[in-house]
């Protein structure tokens, strides 16, 4: 799984390009178009399927990119016993 996820504007290409270009050593980067609509055409979904804070779409409006981290699950408890 990786461990920072760079979140670019949709249609920056060059960006996107620079960033791959980069982080191509790097195993634990994912790096893709944001895809989530900021329209109000996606009313059937009911909310948007996507959810990120004000913070992140902050960002990506004013720097063209946002790093992520991803939450880690919770670790599993240990010596679990089943009834």
């Amino acid at each position: 799984m990786a461990r920072k996820l760079f979140i670019v504007a949709a249609g920056n290409e060059r960006l996107l390009a620079a960033l791959r270009s980069a982080m191509v050593n790097e195993g634990d980067v994912e790096i893709f178009f944001d895809r989530r609509d900021d329209s109000r055409s996606a009313w059937w979904h009911g909310t948007e399927r996507r959810v990120a804070s004000d913070d992140v779409r902050d960002r990506i409006r004013r720097d063209g990119f946002a790093v992520v981290r991803p939450s880690q699950p919770p670790a599993p408890e240990q010596n679990i016993r089943w009834a």
